[in-house]
């Protein structure tokens, strides 16, 4: 029987085969910035074959991004094509694996080039039903995926993905670690260049974080923008915040009052689009709501309606009905996402606020983290629990902007870094 790693290895040396297709770098468009800051361009982002045959570049018209497929995903330059310019290199992003080293781009003994392909990567959500927004996020557009497989332990992957949207002079960047191996695997370290891993989440270098067999994670992704200088921004998106989620510029105000009539919903000064917010003293129980809670939500939802508004609700996660053992720091702390509580509630509150009308959910509170009790989903420690926490709250915030349903936290975010610089 040939060894796994030998035939993967085998497979790994045809990976620059799978750009033999795309057109060359020549044929990149190019935009003007004013074009880019409308939408007049459109699915203008795409995977091309670079000016060498080692090469590969995502391409929006507007900034220009080159990979080394001989070096295997190793960055060659970011770049505005006005400025001409060589560009600047992104920081090498390296993992700690069972002890071992893993770089990007780098020289990984243990470990073998699976293949290496660009794809189109389809929108997830679509946030035109939201009055007064007319975009689409993510833009439509391209990328380029990059994996290996260690020798040491069969069915152990590792996968880098860049990602480039239409008219966006940026790049990003997802890693996702798939165990499918019979053994635990342990992270004990991100870092990307100097800075450290772009996100709030992994505050330390050390994290003693146990992925279990056959489990899957995506890494918080990160974001690499030009400025207006052609410097390299990390992790900073402050200046395209509003163009690529244009939900995060909605104005809420809560009712000062609750339950409310009519009266009170056409008294509030909100411009058409705007948010009403449902305030937390209403104590509605979102994961399992009683007819009265429905009829409630049903005369605020029609005068919202009738008035152009957007509705929405807070929701206080202390208040998340739940067990003493369910919770991270005792009474009236959040309830761990990985309990019973958490589970129910994380599969019952969607599909209620659809039901109910509910378009935007402003949470309060500080999220789950930092949780031992025995058998809370995954982890093992406390410093796990925050990690797997955050992460089960960004998921709920891409199942909710799937089915129309915008969930904002000031801690966490669906896309991008944990805070705009």
């Amino acid at each position: 029987m040939v060894p796994v790693f030998l035939v993967l290895g085998m497979i790994g040396q045809d990976f620059a085969k799978s750009f033999e297709l795309y057109p060359a770098i020549s044929t990149a468009p190019m935009i003007s910035q004013a074009d880019a800051d409308s939408l007049k361009a459109k699915s203008l982002a795409k995977v091309f074959r670079g000016s060498t045959d080692n090469e590969v570049a995502l391409d929006n018209g507007v900034v220009q991004f080159r990979m080394s497929l001989q070096d295997f995903g190793k960055p060659i330059f970011l770049q505005r094509k006005t400025d001409g310019n060589g560009g600047v290199v992104l920081p090498a992003l390296s993992l700690v694996l069972n002890g071992e080293l893993f770089v990007v781009g780098g020289e990984n003994p243990r470990w073998v080039r699976v293949g290496a392909r660009g794809q189109l990567f389809s929108k997830p959500f679509d946030v035109r039903q939201i009055p007064q927004t007319n975009y689409v996020w993510p833009p439509r557009g391209m990328g380029v995926r990059f994996m290996w497989a260690s020798r040491d332990y069969s069915g152990l992957m590792v996968e880098m993905t860049y990602q480039m949207v239409d008219r966006e002079p940026l790049v990003s960047q997802k890693v996702t670690v798939r165990n499918g191996s019979n053994f635990p695997v342990r992270i004990s370290s991100i870092h990307q260049g100097d800075s450290g891993y772009p996100s709030g989440v992994f505050t330390g270098d050390q994290l003693n974080w146990t992925l279990r067999p056959n489990r899957v994670v995506e890494l918080p992704d990160g974001w690499f923008r030009l400025d207006g200088q052609g410097k390299l921004v990390v992790s900073g998106r402050k200046q395209a915040l509003n163009s690529l989620m244009p939900w995060s510029v909605l104005k809420g105000q809560a009712l000062g009052s609750w339950p409310v009539d009519t009266k009170n919903v056409n008294g509030l000064k909100l411009k058409r689009g705007e948010v009403i917010l449902i305030p937390t003293e209403s104590k509605i129980p979102w994961s399992v709501p009683e007819q009265v809670d429905f009829d409630a939500v049903r005369l605020v939802a029609e005068a919202a309606k009738k008035s152009g508004l957007v509705l929405g609700a807070e929701v206080d996660l202390g208040d998340i009905p739940g067990e003493l053992a369910d919770r991270v720091g005792g009474s009236g702390s959040p309830v761990c996402w990985h309990s019973f509580a958490g589970v129910f509630w994380r599969q019952n509150v969607l599909a209620n606020w659809k039901r109910m009308g509910i378009q935007v959910v402003e949470l309060k509170g500080e999220l789950p983290s930092r949780c031992s009790q025995a058998g809370h989903g995954e982890h093992q420690t406390p410093n796990q629990a925050a990690i797997e926490n955050h992460f089960a709250m960004r998921d709920l915030m891409r199942q909710g902007l799937s089915v129309g349903i915008i969930i904002r936290h000031p801690d966490v975010t669906a896309y991008g870094p944990d805070q705009w610089e």
